[in-house]
């Protein structure tokens, strides 16, 4: 169990790099800008931004997202959780290779 969890630490900090270095280079900003738990629309993202941001989560984990899914989850945290939720073994493979 410990093992797991310590498995799932340096999985959840690897998705919440890549999320935010991803989001900082899509919005020209400087990866410390963007905000792990604040809305996506409050730092610049738009419907275009987040068709890129879901492209690009889709070819690094593939995985299959959609912006429909922002709805719903509006922080890059809650994006994560929902991501691990639904593809953590493809997630984690990903991160392996």
């Amino acid at each position: 169990e410990a093992n797991r969890s310590k498995e799932m630490n340096e999985v959840d900090e690897q998705l919440q790099d890549f999320l935010i270095r991803t989001s900082a280079n899509l919005l020209n900003c400087d990866p410390s800008q963007v905000g792990w738990t604040d809305d996506l629309d409050e730092y610049g993202y738009s419907s275009i931004t987040l068709n890129q941001l879901c492209a690009l989560v889709n070819e690094r984990f593939s995985i299959e997202v959609t912006p429909a899914v922002f709805l719903e989850h509006t922080s890059l945290a809650a994006f994560a959780a929902y991501c691990r939720e639904h593809h953590l073994d493809r997630i984690e493979a990903a991160l392996d290779s």
